[in-house]
């Protein structure tokens, strides 16, 4: 991970899977009411579906409400025994930077899938976009690619005779 530069990185909200796991959840509730519509017990199960539509369109709103924009950061390290740290940073007053576990999802020309986990929030999936900032793109990109590689490799055996 030697040839990642420190870099920053603003990030939006991920509405994009918001959206898709709303579009999925009407598509089978209305596939779902379709199926149940000809049953004897039609009513019951297309209310149920109804109502577990609503509660969960509902939550994805809440979802998408509570994340906010913020910027993810590398920094390198100055030791050979550490090789670097992922920060986290949300927009807003009074929010400080905390360290993260990063892990590359998915990785495309222009944009890039990860999720960063900490104690201090539960997972939270991240969608970058080059245009967001594309002067920093291809060293954020670098630096996942690195980290990716640098969890895949087993750790060195000692060398010791």
């Amino acid at each position: 991970m030697h040839n990642a530069p420190s870099v920053s990185f603003p990030v939006g909200r991920f509405v994009l899977g918001y959206r898709f796991i709303r579009w999925v959840s009407i598509v089978l509730a209305v596939f779902s009411v379709s199926i149940a519509w000809p049953t004897a017990h039609a009513a019951v199960a297309s209310v149920s579906i109804a109502v577990v539509l609503v509660a969960q369109l509902v939550w994805i709103r809440s979802k998408c409400a509570e994340e906010s924009p913020g910027h993810l950061s590398w920094s390198t390290a100055k030791s050979k025994d550490v090789l670097g740290v992922w920060m986290w940073q949300s927009s807003g007053a009074n929010t400080q930077p905390f360290q993260v576990e990063l892990s590359l999802v998915l990785t495309l020309q222009n944009h890039m899938l990860l999720v960063i986990k900490s104690s201090n929030f539960p997972a939270r999936m991240l969608w970058l976009r080059a245009w967001h900032a594309p002067e920093r793109w291809l060293p954020m990109r670098q630096a996942a690619w690195a980290h990716y590689n640098n969890q895949r490799q087993p750790a060195p055996a000692s060398q010791g005779k």
